[in-house]
């Protein structure tokens, strides 16, 4: 994947995106309260319930996305996921936090020949919340020449 990368530098965008997509590091985080009587795929929501949206999951929806649990290159509007959130509550620095980390994975690009996670470290347990962050995250790496 370095490599594909490193050939085309054009493809750390999307890189950004489709990361994003499947690990939003929020989850889920506003409520919303519902307006009228609605029914979603077969479920009743009566006007007046608070529902708690998990963008996380709708960011791996197979209706969606096709082949939503793997990283794609190629995916067709990759910024169209929901870990920003949508609409008139999207989060305000969604373009600050996509420059950084284009900015960041070039650099990890110029400056790291290899990364992968060390053998036996990692257990890749959750802290428990909204947030999706590891506990502990130990990596390997050997710099470029």
């Amino acid at each position: 994947l370095m490599e594909e990368l490193r050939a085309d530098r054009t493809k750390v965008k999307v890189f950004v995106e489709e990361a994003m997509r499947l690990y939003a590091p929020t989850q889920g985080l506003s409520t919303r309260k519902v307006t009228r009587d609605v029914e979603f795929q077969g479920v009743k929501i009566p006007k007046g319930s608070l529902l708690h949206l998990r963008y996380g999951a709708g960011n791996r929806d197979e209706d969606e996305f096709r082949h939503a649990d793997r990283l794609d290159l190629n995916r067709h509007k990759p910024a169209r996921h929901l870990t920003f959130s949508q609409g008139p509550r999207s989060c305000p620095g969604s373009g600050l936090s996509r420059l950084e980390q284009q900015i960041a994975v070039n650099v990890w690009l110029d400056r790291l020949h290899d990364l992968k996670l060390s053998p036996g470290k990692n257990d890749l347990t959750h802290q428990p919340g909204i947030m999706l962050g590891l506990w502990a995250l130990h990596l390997q790496f050997r710099k470029r020449a």
